[in-house]
């Protein structure tokens, strides 16, 4: 007996460390395999980083998901580099000054989620741009709260007015220290209209 005993206790283990566990289930699937819900309580630690993004099947099989080189992961927050932009163009009349602006951004609209727009003069010339149109294609003003758009001037340089009486209230231009902007041929300028302001603001620098 004192040799069968220990034989038993390791043959037991051996096999326990290789099984599939189920709760709510007598057939297991898994290394452990829950039929039903479960509960994870999380710990709340600014010590504690998250590494990986964890994904869940139809038959709730937890997957590691690989994540492309432009998804990354700091301080627990998921995150994307952008990579590529569409880019849509306008036509405009070459004219000294350009008013209310329509770049046909809206629902259904030719430039509808471009993220930068071209703007091309008919013939190579500098402008004044005092508004961009935000009444045509939006119900209101709101309806475009927080678009975000990059004007890269193409044929010449851009000026954009600040407050400007030629155009609508609704689409003018509010800017830093109520100066005018100068964008230059080949650079680029985020803007982003404020729907509760009613007003297009400057985002950052011009790049």
């Amino acid at each position: 007996m004192r040799n069968i005993a220990p034989l038993f206790l390791c043959v037991f283990v051996t096999f326990s460390s290789w099984s599939q566990v189920g709760i709510g289930t007598t057939n297991p699937q898994a290394t452990l395999d829950v039929n039903g819900t479960f509960r994870v309580q999380m710990r709340q630690s600014d010590e504690l980083q998250a590494v990986k993004v964890v994904g869940v099947t139809e038959d709730g099989v937890y997957l590691d998901l690989e994540m492309d080189d432009n998804i990354f992961i700091k301080d627990n927050v998921l995150s994307v580099r952008e990579r590529t932009m569409d880019v849509g163009d306008i036509p405009v009349i070459s004219a000294p000054a350009v008013h209310n602006m329509n770049m046909i951004l809206f629902p259904g609209g030719a430039n509808r989620n471009k993220t930068v727009i071209k703007i091309v003069t008919l013939t190579a010339t500098d402008i004044d741009l005092t508004g961009l149109n935000v009444l045509t294609g939006f119900a209101t003003p709101m309806d475009a709260h927080g678009l975000v758009v990059w004007l890269y001037p193409t044929t010449g340089d851009v000026t954009l007015k600040h407050e400007d009486l030629l155009s609508f209230p609704q689409n003018r231009f509010r800017l830093p220290d109520n100066n005018d902007v100068d964008v230059r041929q080949y650079e680029m300028i985020r803007l982003m209209y404020d729907g509760e302001m009613q007003r297009w603001v400057r985002m950052g620098t011009r790049y």
